[in-house]
């Protein structure tokens, strides 16, 4: 028989998790097989040999893990810009 406080025995809501959409522009053309090693970014093409990276972000860790695999690959960071934020319930299996 347990005895004691049952309060902590409730079940426990799920936290919203919180992803952001970031856009980061670097100077040169980045072939499209990055892609997947950088957290599955989408990479488009914008003029003056420039290639735009958008993709959901769920924490700054995340963020400076795609800064820093840039950072190796010595392409020029240009900007990093927040697009949208977006809250959303974990998975329930």
């Amino acid at each position: 028989m347990i005895q004691g406080n049952t309060a902590s025995l409730k079940k426990k809501t799920p936290m919203k998790q919180t992803t952001i959409t970031y856009e980061i522009k670097i100077k040169e053309h980045l072939d499209s097989h990055w892609s997947e090693w950088l957290g599955g970014m989408r990479l488009t093409y914008a003029e003056n040999d420039e290639t735009v990276l958008t993709g959901a972000i769920r924490d700054q860790a995340a963020l400076y893990g795609i800064l820093d695999k840039l950072r190796d690959l010595g392409v020029t960071l240009l900007s990093v810009q927040r697009v949208a934020i977006s809250n959303q319930s974990p998975s329930v299996s």
